[in-house]
């Protein structure tokens, strides 16, 4: 007997695919802790591929594979302060607060700009996130996978404060993710708008 076997395919909805695993190897790599712990700090300014426009302070470009909500604090001295600005993406929102949120801060969720209500954070497509900071004092994070001529979420503060510090986290629990930061700028690396 004569047995036919059909499978179907279904495509994979709207992952990056503006760079391959093998482009990612040319990155370096953070394992960035979790539970919500801030422990590496990197200078931006060393960073070969910040590529500041006319007006910005910073212009970074990096990569993270992780199932939890990650975490970005920009600080002003390479350790935890007050005056950090402290960025989160989660599967359904957006944080872009100051100060640092253990520094008696309550969260402020913000709305997605692009009207996408879910992030696509996971283990086995990386997620491309551009942070952008300007001298006028307006925080950028935005996300390629959803647009790249507005931001995912911004916030515009009163007085420019100098933070060329980054440090990297997930959580809320178990669960480390895979940052790729300074990746080499190719045909492919164009940054957004």
């Amino acid at each position: 007997m004569l047995r036919l076997l059909v499978f179907f395919v279904a495509p994979v909805l709207s992952f990056n695919k503006l760079i391959s695993y093998s482009e990612l190897l040319k990155c370096k790599e953070f394992q960035g802790p979790a539970d919500y712990k801030y422990e590496q700090f990197f200078d931006i300014m060393k960073f070969e591929n910040n590529k500041p426009s006319n007006g910005e302070v910073f212009r970074i470009k990096f990569y993270v594979l992780t199932t939890r909500d990650v975490w970005m604090l920009l600080t002003p001295t390479a350790n935890l302060t007050p005056e950090a600005y402290e960025i989160g993406l989660s599967h359904t929102n957006a944080y872009i607060q100051t100060p640092y949120y253990h520094y008696g801060n309550k969260r402020e969720k913000l709305t997605n700009q692009n009207n996408n209500p879910r992030t696509n954070l996971n283990s086995l497509y990386p997620l491309e996130i551009v942070i952008k900071y300007t001298y006028g004092g307006t925080l950028s994070v935005v996300l390629p996978e959803y647009s790249t001529s507005q931001p995912y979420v911004s916030k515009q503060y009163e007085n420019y404060n100098p933070v060329p510090y980054l440090s990297l986290s997930s959580g809320p629990s178990k669960g480390e993710a895979r940052w790729f930061y300074d990746c080499p700028l190719g045909e492919q690396s164009v940054f957004v708008n």
